[in-house]
């Protein structure tokens, strides 16, 4: 971060790449970790454990099959921390693969 500030919102996106059918329901969720300190490569949660991207995926995913989530957060942040998002898939085993931005 340039600056001391707070993350106001957090949206994320996905977009399938590759046709998959799944067996079960799978969401797609994105979450915040900021790193403990500027040259720190330990990072801590500090909006999870998921943002839910909707809709939910199930049976036959086309390719440009889309998610998206949207949380307001109010989430204080420092100078020099760094911020890092993971996105995960819940509910299956299979793999989703695809676009992921926030």
């Amino acid at each position: 971060m340039p600056r001391d500030g707070t993350i106001v919102g957090f949206e994320a996106f996905f977009s399938n790449a590759v046709a998959v059918t799944l067996t079960s329901p799978a969401t797609v969720l994105a979450s915040l970790y900021v790193s403990e300190s500027p040259d720190s490569n330990v990072f801590n949660l500090l909006l999870g454990p998921g943002n839910p991207l909707t809709p939910a995926f199930n049976g036959l995913v086309t390719v440009g099959a889309t998610g998206y989530g949207s949380v307001n957060t109010g989430l204080a942040v420092s100078r020099g921390q760094r911020i890092l998002v993971v996105f995960t898939v819940e509910g299956t085993t299979a793999t989703l693969t695809g676009l992921a931005i926030a």
